[in-house]
């Protein structure tokens, strides 16, 4: 019984280290926009930024947005591209405000004997400056 005990606490004292770091970034905004909008300006902005869009809701008011970096490369056989992922999700509160949460996400594509494999880095600057663009043009009227 003790042994189990000690190697429980070992399982969650490395959980617990490892559970507060996260490599990618988020933010969250309220608006008093109109949540479909700023859903549009979402989308009106991965276009100008060349984000393919990857996943789309229209009832959740969900994007998800998808930018190829073939200027990073890597020595590495295994390495097949690098790309950027942001998300959102765009939901109206009950005191008219609109809140939008951005996610963004640096990816390296590899491929091996086991198949491809999405390796999630540390977001990079790029990723980072293009939320800050959608923050600023489309949840500008903020309410904090």
């Amino acid at each position: 019984m003790p042994r189990r005990t000690v190697a429980a606490l070992f399982v969650a004292a490395g959980l617990a280290a490892c559970g507060n770091k996260s490599i990618y970034v988020h933010d969250d905004l309220m608006s008093q926009s109109d949540p479909e909008k700023m859903l549009a300006c979402t989308k009106a902005q991965f276009d100008s930024m060349r984000y393919k869009v990857s996943r789309y809701d229209a009832d959740d008011r969900r994007l998800e947005g998808k930018k190829l970096r073939p200027d990073i490369q890597r020595a590495d056989p295994g390495f097949y591209r690098a790309y950027e992922l942001i998300e959102v999700l765009i939901t109206p509160d009950a005191s008219g405000h609109t809140k939008m949460a951005l996610q963004g996400h640096s990816f390296f594509d590899t491929r091996g004997y086991q198949g491809p494999k999405d390796v999630e880095q540390a977001a990079s600057d790029t990723v980072k400056a293009d939320m800050a663009r959608v923050a600023d043009r489309c949840g500008k009227s903020a309410v904090y």
